[in-house]
């Protein structure tokens, strides 16, 4: 069984959950409209959200080779704590894409969820012009909520597309190892993690045109970022993408388990570069750090943050950097912080 393929059906399995929110959210805006002049194009963009996440779930059923009738994770009521029983679910999922597998080229399954994630961006899309266009209170009443929890939920899902299809490609011919610049990796990498958490934030990052600027934005979000000037322009040779949503994992984590503040450095010499995360969480007691790269891995829940607590991204960070001659290491002092470091092994070329 390969290891990088149950880490992508895990991600891909993670996906129920938010388009499950995603639809009961849509049903309740259907049932509950109250506006009366633009009620045709409201339920037409309703309706749309509602016709791409049917199919979104249809294409997670097909790659994951379960049907609606018959899904062995739904077996596992939640919050169920008993290891027998999950052990036994991701045996279940194992033997599901091990079947898949034989009948599925990975660049079959590249291209499933591709066309996945394209139905999640049109949802994105549809809640965007409602939320854009106020067609439902926007004073904090109910339609305004039930929009924003449908957003978080969808950008989630686009996570979860994202990092499989960043692991995947590592399994096909779409290699894009290239020279980039630290900087093309580490700030879009904020965009992202902040368009989950703050969208006003993110906004702000994209738009920084300068390292001063972007630390100054970050810092006001207690993010900390250390890289001198030269090295933020220095090129590398990677793949932008999958370093980024690698880098992307280890903040979430970060700010997931964050008391205060997390710190971000970059470090780059002649035979490897260094992209540090470190937060000043409850750290990770010595008894668990061999289960930290495991696939479920989970410190604690933490139920106001909008990826739910699991070592998925960190299984995933880990499958994307060794297919870059790189590791994922983990420096931790329980009660002081917890250090994940990318390390890609190379040689730097020239500027």
């Amino acid at each position: 069984m390969n290891k990088d393929l149950l880490v992508v059906n895990l991600f891909v399995h993670d996906m129920k959950a938010p388009l499950a929110v995603i639809g009961s959210g849509a049903d309740r805006l259907q049932s509950g409209s109250t506006v009366s002049d633009e009620a045709g194009s409201q339920e037409e963009l309703i309706q749309e959200i509602l016709n791409e996440n049917h199919s979104a779930l249809v294409l997670l059923n097909q790659i994951l080779k379960m049907d609606n009738a018959a899904v062995p994770i739904q077996a596992v009521e939640p919050g169920t704590t008993g290891s027998k029983s999950k052990q036994g679910v991701f045996r279940q999922m194992a033997a599901a894409l091990f079947e898949t597998r034989k009948k599925c080229a990975p660049s079959d399954l590249f291209n499933a969820i591709q066309s996945l994630d394209s139905h999640l961006i049109k949802i994105l899309n549809a809640i965007d012009v409602l939320r854009r266009h106020k067609r439902f209170d926007t004073s904090g009443g109910e339609g305004d909520v039930t929009l924003q929890r449908m957003r978080r939920n969808v950008k989630t899902a686009i996570h979860y597309a994202q990092n499989a299809l960043a692991v995947l490609k590592d399994h096909g011919e779409e290699k894009q190892i290239s020279s980039c610049r630290i900087a093309d990796i580490i700030q879009p990498a904020m965009v992202e993690v902040f368009d989950l958490l703050d969208p006003v934030v993110s906004e702000q990052a994209r738009s920084a045109d300068s390292l001063a600027r972007l630390t100054r934005i970050l810092n006001q979000k207690e993010v900390g970022l250390q890289i001198s000037e030269d090295q933020w322009d220095q090129k590398i040779e990677a793949d932008p993408d999958k370093i980024k949503q690698v880098i992307v994992n280890l903040l979430i984590n970060a700010m997931k388990f964050r008391k205060m503040r997390i710190e971000v450095k970059a470090e780059i010499d002649t035979c490897q570069v260094t992209i540090s995360v470190v937060d000043d969480g409850q750290g990770i007691a010595e008894k668990d750090r061999q289960f930290v790269f495991k696939n479920r891995f989970q410190v604690k829940s933490a139920d106001d943050f909008p990826i739910r607590g699991h070592g998925i991204g960190l299984a995933g960070a880990q499958a994307l950097l060794e297919g870059q001659n790189g590791y994922l290491a983990l420096d931790d002092a329980p009660g002081g912080y917890t250090r994940f470091s990318a390390v890609l092994k190379q040689a730097i070329p020239e500027s």
